[in-house]
């Protein structure tokens, strides 16, 4: 097993479910998932060297959960059997739910409230596997969507501690001639409620008649003899239309990272030693709230997420029999837009030392709210964060709401920083980009020169947002160049964190309070990196001046020798 770092034995709130349906329309990032979640060869071996230290390290979720969880729901597996060759090598047989219960055991998980597993038609999980996968668990409602599957494997896996059973038929009459015979249903002893579905897809309706009248007077009897448990019997087709996938080009990159373009890596190579030399318990590192998606947690280190919270709750459909609608969560660890996690590499590349609390406050970019951003302030300061990063725009705002910013800004003294409207000569106003107490980012080029998408309308400062170079995701497995003022924002809010962290080194003066002093440090330090480009060095003269252009190494383009480099450099501290 892995050893557990200092930053990972802290308290962190354990999540009560898992939903897996966010993948219904990613089943390249399903297969990715199953991949990051199963048992690798190298397992045993013990991680070793500083926190800070740069290493390759495969892909892990971090994420706790409690030792009773409410539910675990899984994608439509129909649509993703055809390419679990991805996850398992060809003549292996399909064990992905598995593979994710196992993974949710050995994180101490004992018992699934709701377990619900639409499985696949043409390539299902074997009844031995299905045994497998839910022997250590106590489950109360078990919704394996496989055809005819027999209650012996039922019973050896979780059958003591099934109330609510949902079975599914071919129109074969061996299973339901085995379902109400007397080592069918009637050996669950703990059975309260059992929804049988009869697959109408490949019989004929003259079938589906037949059957359902026999099968509900089998279990009228039953139920009548017995007077344990209710049941509903239900035709229905088993498959629901195909989602449509969305196509990503990718085409070849050249390298154009945060640490290059800010021209950070002695800086960044030294700040690392020297904050791993640090008293961990009197160090605190920057927290930073990231407000978008969700972030695929495995592309982190254990370290660098401190917290997460959803504020994402769907509306999803549950049985093909009773078509019930259940309010979900959307994982803030998972993510099925790369949004939020480039986000977030953005800000740990430039300072990699720094703490994230991801708040999720949408699926994809188009269904952001302001309730939802609303709720994410309000959470992050309530977890003490230094900075705020919303590298997103929303066309409406209330007084409620800009009463919470100025709040959070004034009397807390959070930083907040905001994306502009990648809109071109759109001059509608966005929030919370608007707000007189946020720093509005535009995204420029290299050479400083704002983007033909990108509008100056309310922008503070400019920072490079153009065909920036991504890490890899661990659902999108190629690298790729992204663009515009979100990520321009991202990389502000890697810069504010590294100032900020620097500040830390500087004494205070008597009287001085460090909260209060956060915005003016982050805006001095801002504007000096803008206004000294004369004095950069190898400064090319023929590219003209932008005035709002913040250029980071004009600070940082000096290794830390020791704590003396913080008080000699960092505006505004006396040498």
């Amino acid at each position: 097993m892995k050893s557990r770092s200092f930053w990972q034995m802290k308290m962190v709130k354990k999540e009560i479910w898992l939903d897996l349906t966010v993948f219904n329309q990613n089943y390249e990032g399903y297969i990715s998932f199953i991949r990051t979640v199963q048992p690798s060869d190298d397992d045993e071996g013990e991680t070793t060297g500083d926190d800070y230290e740069e290493e390759d390290q495969a892909p892990e979720f971090w994420v706790q959960f409690e030792s009773s969880i409410r539910y675990v729901d899984f994608p439509d597996l129909s649509e993703i059997g055809v390419e679990r060759k991805h996850a398992k090598p060809e003549n292996s047989p399909r064990s992905d739910v598995m593979d994710v219960l196992d993974w949710l055991s050995d994180k101490g998980v004992k018992e699934i409230i709701e377990l619900r597993v639409p499985d696949s038609w043409d390539e299902p999980h074997s009844e031995e596997i299905i045994e497998k996968a839910i022997k250590d668990f106590n489950i109360e409602v078990l919704d394996w969507r496989r055809i005819d599957l027999s209650i012996r494997s039922v019973k050896k896996g979780a059958g003591s501690s099934v109330t609510d059973l949902h079975l599914y038929s071919s129109g074969n009459w061996t299973a339901l001639e085995h379902w109400t015979g007397q080592n069918g249903v009637v050996q669950l002893e703990s059975l309260k409620k059992l929804y049988v579905t009869i697959v109408k897809d490949n019989i004929s309706e003259d079938r589906v008649l037949e059957q359902e009248e026999e099968l509900t007077s089998r279990l009228n009897n039953i139920s009548q003899n017995q007077a344990k448990w209710t049941f509903e019997v239900s035709p229905n087709n088993w498959r629901a239309a195909r989602p449509v996938r969305e196509s990503v080009m990718h085409g070849g990159v050249t390298e154009s990272t945060p640490e290059l373009i800010f021209r950070l890596n002695d800086f960044l190579r030294t700040y690392k030693s020297f904050q791993a030399q640090q008293d961990r318990n009197q160090f605190r590192r920057i927290k930073v709230a990231i407000i978008d998606n969700g972030v695929d947690e495995s592309a982190f280190k254990s370290e660098q997420i401190a917290k997460g919270r959803s504020f994402v709750r769907r509306e999803h459909t549950m049985g093909l029999i009773d078509k019930k609608k259940i309010m979900r969560e959307s994982p803030w660890w998972l993510s099925i837009d790369a949004h939020g996690t480039q986000m977030a590499q953005f800000i740990c590349a430039v300072d990699p030392c720094c703490e994230l609390y991801i708040a999720k406050v949408c699926e994809r970019r188009n269904d952001i709210t302001l309730e939802r951003v609303y709720d994410a302030v309000k959470w992050a300061a309530a977890q003490k964060v230094d900075i705020i990063s919303m590298s997103l725009c929303m066309y409406e705002t209330s007084e409620k709401f800009q009463d919470l910013v100025t709040n959070v800004v004034r009397s807390q003294g959070i930083v907040i920083l905001c994306s502009t409207a990648d809109e071109g000569n759109n001059n509608q106003e966005v929030w919370p980009a608007k707000h007189i107490d946020t720093l509005a980012i535009a995204a420029c080029n290299l050479n400083g020169k704002l983007t033909q998408w990108s509008t100056d309308t309310g922008a503070q400062y400019h920072f490079p947002g153009e065909d920036i170079t991504t890490e890899l995701v661990p659902y999108d497995l190629s690298r790729k160049k992204i663009s515009g003022s979100s990520v321009a924002t991202a990389l502000a809010a890697g810069v504010a964190s590294l100032v900020l962290a620097c500040y830390r080194y500087v004494p205070l003066k008597e009287g001085e309070v460090e909260a209060a002093l956060r915005n003016s440090r982050v805006e001095k330090s801002f504007k000096r990196m803008r206004d000294l480009a004369e004095e950069a060095n190898g400064y090319n003269s023929s590219v003209s001046l932008n005035p709002k252009y913040v250029r980071p190494w004009l600070v940082f383009r000096e290794r830390v020798s020791g704590r003396e480099w913080f008080q000699k450099h960092m505006p505004g501290s006396d040498a």
